[in-house]
């Protein structure tokens, strides 16, 4: 029989099995010249914590909150062959798609009608901000694309990241809840945990930055997984349908 849900049977091995993850991390990144196995720590970060939100939450899954572990795992995988053009165009399109899977969620609970003059304010800024930003970083990074089809992947995925981060903030002014405050706190340490990496990888920051993005992306996964197993009321609950 599987153990009932109850905050004092999971919440410790959620902690333990993210600090064995980041120190996972740590050794992969510090000990082998070789990012194979670096890599690899998104697939098992990303597969695990889907798996232990299955094991614990049983039939309470939100199926899109799930499905975005399983593309961005997937994407992870995609990730080995980065260097190639097939698997880096490939590897683009899963994180849009993994993203997708929170729009999706996010749009049918968030009420612009509750937006007052000045979330509407903050939120025409942070989107002028994101827009901007995102020029900037096609015109950087276009010199590393490996071909069209990969650039058109990396603005869709960029699109969907974007949208991800305005309808979260949205979601919690609508609800303000605690529960949408720990969503938000875990998108928020995925997308910046994503925004390192890119900088690592492009940019060559340093190890600190790869350590720190690993370290936010556990740390989202954990929260997002503790999100999915919480008591929700049915109208703050995410939408769980795919079509």
């Amino acid at each position: 029989m599987l153990p009932s849900i109850t905050k004092a049977n999971y919440l410790p091995i959620l902690k333990i099995i993210s600090v064995i993850l980041l120190a996972f991390c740590i050794y992969a990144k510090a000990f082998y010249e070789d990012d194979y196995l670096y890599r690899i720590t998104r697939i098992v970060i990303c597969f695990l914590f889907l798996g232990f939100m299955y094991f614990y939450g049983k039939k309470q899954v939100n199926t899109l909150l799930a499905l975005f572990l399983f593309f961005y795992g997937l994407s992870g995988i995609a990730i080995l062959w980065y260097e190639e053009d097939l698997f880096a165009t490939l590897s683009m399109f899963l994180n849009f798609v993994a993203y997708f899977m929170f729009v999706r969620a996010l749009l049918p609970k968030v009420s612009f009608k509750k937006m007052n003059f000045y979330f509407a304010s903050v939120s025409i800024i942070l989107i002028l901000v994101n827009v901007y930003m995102l020029y900037q970083l096609i015109f950087m990074i276009q010199e590393y694309t490996l071909s069209p089809a990969h650039l058109v992947a990396i603005l869709l995925f960029a699109m969907s990241f974007i949208a991800t981060g305005f309808l979260t903030l949205l979601y919690n002014h609508t609800y303000s809840t605690k529960n949408s405050f720990v969503f938000t706190v875990a998108i928020y340490c995925i997308v910046f945990s994503e925004v390192l990496s890119a900088m690592g990888y492009y940019f060559e920051m340093g190890t600190m930055v790869i350590y720190v993005s690993r370290a936010l992306l556990i740390a989202g996964a954990a929260i997002l997984t503790h999100y999915v197993l919480l008591k929700k009321t049915e109208k703050e609950a995410l939408s769980r349908r795919l079509f």
